[in-house]
């Protein structure tokens, strides 16, 4: 069991929590960032629609519409600091009959209250000039030009690289195991591998939140929200500009059409409550593609080339939970979800302030290290792909032939921290393709096992207990004589 102290302990590497490291970075602190799995944002950031949401939804007064709206503004910053691709494709919210053009405008005054700018309401022919692959029987929408999409494992990724490249430690596959509470204040944390004394400690915990509470004294129960989606294949990534909202149910902002960052259609998602696994289901998949053809009739599941099931973390107040507790030093950033992403950088500004008037001490570091944006082969000029070659016959093998991720780009990911087969995915695309790995996945597991000197037994998808070959062919002979 190592012991070491810190000055704050954030429980959670998702983009809450990188974000708040990332904050918390640029002052002379020591951070500390505990994570159960095996890498970041693999909770509730990795599977999630991606969008940075105009601040229309959330009634006004709440965090939700205050740090969508902050949060939304940040990462136009931030995604350039950091390197990460935006996709300014505003927001189309359509009215599918005539009835719901008064509650367009219901979500025009809301987004006003809310400091939204360039809000407008649109006739049908004005947003079928807009959208013409949409169907003729919309009757008009209500447009909110901030809105974008970003992949959220690559700002999640960036976040994480440049907190620790400022003096962040992050600790992988270590599940809190305890929380020490001395006369009502936080003294120290444990794993299986640390105690950690500190002083401050924030749960951005996700779908775990509430257990974390528990541990600390204080706790609350998140209700799981799962949500299904589906990608089409990139030739269908321009069938819309915008991103294509209906009007938002009471549970949540309904099946989208979401033009990514990285050129793909995603449609989606469900929300089933209460239900806690990420998998996808034939009801599922009915559900989003009847929906979504009332509104865009030329897409079709044929061009489905991958789907994921994400789990929201519903807060019990219907607002995000985020400040001081009745725990001395234990801090929330939880029930982060929509617009939990848009919000994140705004979050982490709004929870450093709290802890700054509660006595956190923040010196702001004299030197700052920029992150080091990783390159992207695809994105080249061949001539500069062909010096990139001429230096290193590496950046001339393409490994995923799909996204174009050479075996140069796997190998800078694994220097960057990627230590399994989703690692190298959410770092560089491969695997994200029209194949989905059925190409590149065996010729990756043998660079990670050179790269990391481990053998192919030992080479996971995503962390201890996801082995991909855990037997060798020796083994598995013996094995099946033992069978027969």
């Amino acid at each position: 069991m190592q012991r070491f102290k810190s000055d704050v302990v954030i429980i959670g590497a998702g983009i809450v929590g990188c974000a708040l490291a990332y904050e918390l970075a640029h002052y002379n602190l020591k951070v500390t960032v505990l994570e159960k799995e095996a890498d970041v944002g693999w909770g509730v950031s990795k599977a999630n629609s991606g969008i940075i949401h105009a601040s229309v939804h959330a009634e006004p007064r709440t965090l939700k519409a205050k740090l969508c709206r902050e949060g939304n503004e940040l990462y136009k910053e931030l995604g350039s600091k950091l390197g990460i691709k935006l996709r300014n494709t505003g927001m189309l919210m359509v009215a599918q009959n005539e009835n719901q053009l008064a509650d367009l405008e219901e979500a025009r005054q809301r987004g006003k209250a809310n400091g939204e700018k360039g809000l407008k309401l649109l006739s049908r022919a004005e947003l079928l000039e807009k959208e013409p692959a949409l169907a003729r029987s919309v009757t008009g929408a209500l447009f909110a030009p901030s809105a974008a999409t970003v992949a959220p494992y690559e700002m999640t990724i960036a976040l994480f690289e440049s907190a620790r490249e400022n003096g962040v430690e992050f600790y992988f596959q270590e599940p809190l195991q305890r929380i020490g509470n001395k006369n009502g204040y936080i003294s120290f944390v444990k794993t299986r591998n640390y105690s950690i004394s500190t002083r401050w400690l924030i749960d951005a915990a996700g779908l775990g939140a509430g257990d974390v509470a528990h541990l600390a004294g204080c706790g609350f129960t998140i209700t799981p929200r799962a949500g299904e989606e589906y990608i089409l294949d990139k030739r269908w990534g321009n069938l819309v500009s915008h991103l294509i909202f209906p009007l938002p149910t009471r549970t949540s902002k309904g099946i989208l059409a979401i033009p990514t960052s990285d050129n793909n259609l995603m449609v989606g998602p469900t929300a089933v409550e209460g239900r806690d696994k990420n998998y996808t289901t034939p009801h599922g998949r009915a559900e989003v593609f009847g929906f979504i053809q009332k509104l865009l009739p030329g897409i079709t599941q044929q061009n489905v080339i991958a789907s994921f099931a994400g789990v929201r973390p519903i807060s019990p107040t219907g607002d995000f939970m985020i400040g001081p507790t009745d725990v001395g030093g234990f801090y929330l950033a939880a029930g982060m979800e929509s617009p939990g992403l848009t919000a994140a950088p705004a979050i982490a500004k709004y929870l450093t302030g709290i802890l700054a008037e509660d006595g956190l001490p923040l010196v702001p570091k004299v030197t700052w290290k920029p992150r080091e944006v990783p390159i992207n082969f695809r994105d080249l000029t061949p001539a500069e792909q062909g010096e990139l070659i001429r230096k290193d016959p590496a950046w001339g093998r393409i490994i995923c032939r799909c996204e174009e991720v050479t075996e140069a780009e796997v190998v800078e990911a694994i220097k960057r921290g990627a230590q399994t087969l989703d690692g190298i995915k959410f770092r560089t695309r491969l695997g994200m393709g029209r194949c989905q790995g059925g190409f590149c996945g065996p010729r990756v597991l043998g660079i990670l096992a050179r790269e990391l000197n481990l053998p192919l037994t030992k080479i996971t998808k995503r962390g201890r207990g996801s082995e991909i070959a855990p037997l060798s062919s020796k083994e598995l002979l013996l094995e099946r004589v033992n069978i027969d």
